[in-house]
């Protein structure tokens, strides 16, 4: 959501799934629009809370910044949590993709309870 909200703008899945009969991957809110989910391929960026598939990982904010909080990342800043024991290198992978790819103004990393 936004900052200064009483409550969340949108609530996605941090994943992409791939219907069997489909060309293509639905990601976060579009995930919704999927009717069948018995013969489904999920893809998830994340295992055991820390994140290893960056490009879907890019792809999920992509689309939630642009389309679903519409959102000029030049404009804002970012409140991100992360594993408490994170590794540094993911720590900088995310503080790069946070200002280099999106150009947010500021970014807040904290460890999450």
């Amino acid at each position: 959501g936004i900052g200064g909200q009483d409550a969340p703008t949108s609530v996605v899945p941090n994943c992409a799934i791939k219907p069997k009969r489909e060309r293509r991957f639905f990601v976060a809110d579009q995930i919704s629009e999927i009717i069948d989910f018995s013969q489904v391929f999920y893809r998830r960026p994340c295992e055991r809370g820390y994140i290893t598939d960056w490009n879907l990982q890019s792809e999920i904010w992509e689309r939630l910044f642009k389309h679903v909080l519409k959102v000029n990342t030049n404009e804002c800043g970012l409140l991100a949590s992360e594993p408490v024991l994170n590794l540094g290198s993911l720590s900088r992978q995310m503080d790069e993709i946070a200002f280099e790819k999106y150009g947010f103004k500021s970014f807040c990393r904290v460890p999450s309870p």
